[in-house]
């Protein structure tokens, strides 16, 4: 009888097989398992699936199975025509097919940009099968002397292996899925070489000071302070909502993007432009960046100008609207940013050329000028891979974080103390206008005196845990004197027992 049993649970393990080919399913632990053959460019492959259920699992089974065989008719005509199949034509498949419902839309259409702007014009009506190692390294060096569309310089060597790389993507599925091509062209090609590095523009402590002033005596200059502290992209900036500053741990979440995308149709024809929240870069790039006292201060008296304009006194009422915005209500943008700096600093006279990235270089200068470790600083800046500023990722505790940035804050407020003075004499020499100077000096008091709230708030807090160690000191001493007291009136008490004793009735 035991015998039985034990075969019959064998025979269950081994599943059942169906006639029709539907594949073979069986239990494994608390899943069902199956496999089925598929045809995949004319070849038999085995598919795995699973389910809760032998239902759930013989589903999909039949699902994937659907799938391939109308892909399998799909492509069947450019597998009949497969040495007349032009570049351009798989191109508008690989997107459609392989990429548009797999990678970010803001990444679809940088693809979409780059092969519009440079793969398709360069082999037009090439036939994917003519395509050569040769034509690629051709196709590389034409890049070389390619000028951008928005400017008179030659494409960057990043623009260039982007592209490269892209081209790659293309011809390696028309190798590997469709088996259009025996071999993929794009293999080890040679660029064209690397330009001596550029010094990037980091502004003076004094340069700083003077054009965050000038920036905050105009609208949205909260929004160019926060990219000064806080070092994160124009893009994520512009996706910060209310209820991403987060009072219990000082810190802003960055979760989102906010951008305008291009939207392209199949033929890759640009059909419109959305504004939408967007997927961050990269994993990393998801994060809490600690904010320090003068940011803090300067955001809640931003956000109580908000709420007396909207006329409302809940504050959860702003919780999922975006924090900065332009005087017609809608998001920021990156570029609404770029332009917005570039029109202010013309404006009072600001002749040196500074690009909002740059903001975010000046903060990751100061961090290290104020001693923040370079894996702490990686962290603030949400960069995926260490390259960027120095070793691999590693885990660092919130309270580090927050240790770190409060060196960034003492640094930067005793600094900008120190150099007051230096400021207002760049701002005299700089702005000519009159009326735009006294503005701007007068601001700058404002600021200052924003400054000094905040660094009577960080001496308050100081304070505070200085009195909590003292009071625990106090209580453990006096918790010592009384232990002590106890044991000398114990030895008293054993004492004059031990006498009692010694002394004849």
């Amino acid at each position: 009888m035991v015998k039985q049993n034990i075969n019959n649970d064998q025979d269950k393990n081994k599943g059942t097989r169906k006639k029709n080919g539907e594949g073979n399913f069986r239990k494994k632990g608390n899943k069902w398992e199956g496999r089925i053959s598929v045809k995949i460019n004319g070849r038999s492959v085995q598919k795995s699936v699973s389910g809760d259920t032998e239902r759930e699992a013989r589903d999909k089974a039949k699902a994937l199975k659907k799938f391939y065989e109308e892909k399998e008719k799909k492509y069947a005509y450019l597998r009949i025509k497969q040495s007349e199949v032009i570049l351009e034509e798989w191109i508008k498949i690989w997107v459609k097919d392989y990429k548009r419902l797999t990678i970010a839309e803001s990444t679809l259409a940088g693809y979409i940009s780059k092969i519009n702007s440079y793969i398709r014009p360069y082999f037009k009506n090439r036939k994917i099968q003519e395509i050569t190692k040769h034509d690629i390294q051709l196709f590389i060096n034409h890049l070389s002397t390619t000028k951008g569309k928005q400017s008179k310089d030659f494409l960057s060597l990043k623009t260039i292996k982007d592209t490269v790389k892209i081209l790659r993507m293309i011809f390696a599925d028309a190798e590997e899925e469709m088996e259009l091509i025996p071999t993929n062209p794009v293999k080890k090609p040679k660029y064209p070489k690397k330009p001596a590095p550029k010094e990037k523009e980091i502004l003076s402590v004094e340069e700083q000071l003077a054009v965050t002033n000038i920036l905050l005596s105009e609208y949205n200059g909260i929004a160019f302070l926060t990219l000064f502290v806080l070092g994160v992209r124009a893009s994520e900036l512009s996706g910060f909502l209310w209820k991403d500053l987060d009072d219990i741990v000082n810190g802003i979440h960055v979760e989102r993007g906010f951008q305008i995308i291009d939207i392209y149709d199949d033929d890759l024809n640009k059909v419109r432009a959305e504004r939408k929240y967007t997927e961050l870069k990269s994993e990393t790039s998801n994060r809490i960046v600690p904010v320090m006292p003068i940011l803090k201060v300067a955001l809640e008296n931003y956000k109580a100008e908000v709420m007396k304009q909207l006329g409302i006194t809940d504050e959860s009422i702003l919780d999922n609207e975006s924090m900065f915005k332009t005087k017609n209500g809608n998001n920021i943008t990156a570029d609404y940013l770029r332009h917005r700096l570039h029109y202010v600093l013309d404006k009072y006279g600001y002749t040196k050329h500074i690009t909002v990235h740059e903001l975010r270089h000046t903060f990751a200068t100061r961090c290290l000028e104020a001693g923040v470790d370079m894996k702490t600083l990686q962290t603030f800046l949400g960069h995926a891979d260490y390259k960027l500023t120095a070793n691999t990722y590693s885990h660092v505790l919130r309270q580090t974080k927050n240790n770190q940035i409060l060196k960034y804050n003492t640094y930067l407020t005793d600094t900008i103390q120190k150099s007051l003075d230096d400021v207002m004499n760049i701002t005299e020499e700089t702005i000519k206008d009159p009326k735009l100077r006294q503005k701007a000096i007068d601001n700058m008091k404002k600021n200052f005196e924003l400054l000094v709230e905040a660094k009577l708030r960080e001496r308050e807090e100081q304070l505070k845990e200085q009195k909590e160690e003292t009071t625990s000191a106090e209580k453990i001493a006096d918790t010592n004197i009384d232990n002590n007291v106890q044991k000398e009136n114990a030895k008293r008490y054993i004492a004059k027992r031990t006498i009692k004793r010694k002394i004849p009735a």
